[in-house]
């Protein structure tokens, strides 16, 4: 397995998948009076990418970088894309990779829309979805907080899984408010998501609308 590049750098408009990175590379890519940027490479789904549209990027501790599309995960080395058959054992599912998280062991944690929660170690996937206690197989962000927990949005409420069990958290002003969108734990552990009707805290009782910040 090659080792990944030291440093890796991806042109922000690949997100995109504009055409005006079709042609052959390098090149540069500006707009009238603003900066000029060095395109270095640029990766397509001929070129190993699992789709073309681009969904979220993680560069994980060990220097890949990993590749969320919206059918599918890559993991790019600063050469080439490896992506994964679905057909094969232990790959992860076809869907949206909306999210991807880091443990502080190394492994990751993927949202797959339609796809469930995915979780990556030593080369390994193994998908967990509603069949495990998972709220609803339509997961949009994850995030692992400091004590390990994994925290899921999906579309019917916010999943945490801690210990092998889920226990699931849904919006007090109901349904309407259950598509949780993304999910953040902050260094000290305290947890927030953003939902269609708002920010969120997760507290002892719950889901709680965030309080106002001081601006002074």
């Amino acid at each position: 397995m090659r080792s990944p590049a030291p440093h890796v750098l991806v042109l922000a408009l690949l997100t995109l998948g504009w055409p005006i990175l079709a042609d052959a590379q390098p090149r540069v890519v500006s707009e009238p009076g603003g900066p000029a940027w060095v395109a270095g490479g640029w990766w397509r789904q001929a070129d190993g990418l699992p789709q073309d549209r681009v969904t979220v990027l993680k560069q994980s501790r060990d220097g890949y970088l990993w590749i969320g599309t919206r059918n599918g995960v890559g993991r790019f080395d600063g050469e080439t894309v490896t992506t994964w058959n679905p057909g094969t054992p232990d790959a992860p599912p076809e869907g949206e990779v909306y999210s991807i998280a880091e443990a502080a062991a190394g492994d990751l944690w993927l949202s797959v829309y339609g796809g469930g929660l995915v979780h990556y170690d030593r080369g390994r996937f193994r998908t967990i979805n509603s069949a495990d206690g998972l709220s609803d197989n339509y997961a949009r962000a994850v995030a692992v907080g400091p004590d390990g927990a994994v925290w899921v949005g999906t579309d019917r409420g916010l999943n945490r899984l801690h210990a092998g069990r889920f226990s699931i958290l849904h919006a007090p002003d109901g349904p309407a408010s259950d598509a949780i969108r993304v999910v953040m734990v902050d260094p000290g552990g305290a947890v927030y998501a953003g939902a269609d009707r708002g920010l969120y805290r997760v507290t002892g009782a719950g889901l709680v609308l965030a309080p106002r910040w001081n601006r002074s």
